[in-house]
């Protein structure tokens, strides 16, 4: 059952993500008729896509890493199934550790500002702690998907 929790969690983030892009190509667009149409631009646009520009950066990242279509290089030479399991476990942990910290301080933050009730200092004055939750929810995500990755991979070690 957490197998395709693990699976159908990070696939609804990445929809949601999906269709925060093409809201974001709506505000863009209608921002662009607004200004050079009728000179009268959106005040609130740029700060709506750049809330929604982390969200639909973080959000589908766990789902791409469960397919296998994350950014990878090669860095350790070795060619083979072995050799590449073991760089896989390397992946896994440094992103474990990397989207750990990411996560714990984007957490962090995250409370901090929900305590302080800070904003972004424009017009629209939206509340920061919902840019910064996307941190959190993505890195979280990430922490959870490359621990089961990481567990499967070694397992597959022994093999």
């Amino acid at each position: 059952m957490l197998q395709r929790l693990f699976d159908w969690l990070p696939e609804q983030l990445s929809k949601v993500a999906a269709v925060g892009t093409g809201l974001m190509l709506l505000v863009v667009f209608s921002n662009v008729v607004a200004r050079f149409v009728f000179n009268q631009p959106f005040y609130w646009a740029e700060e709506v896509t750049g809330i929604m520009i982390v969200f639909v950066t973080m959000l589908p990242a766990a789902h791409l890493w469960n397919q296998d279509r994350h950014i990878q290089l090669d860095l350790i030479p070795g060619k083979g199934p072995a050799a590449y399991r073991f760089k896989r476990a390397i992946t896994c942990g440094s992103s474990i550790l990397f989207n750990g910290i990411l996560f714990w301080q984007a957490a962090k933050a995250t409370l901090m500002i929900y305590r302080q009730n800070m904003c972004e200092p424009s017009l629209l004055g939206s509340p920061m702690w919902i840019v910064y939750s996307a941190l959190v929810i993505g890195s979280g995500m990430l922490v959870l998907v490359g621990l089961r990755s990481f567990f499967v991979t070694i397992r597959s070690l022994g093999r």
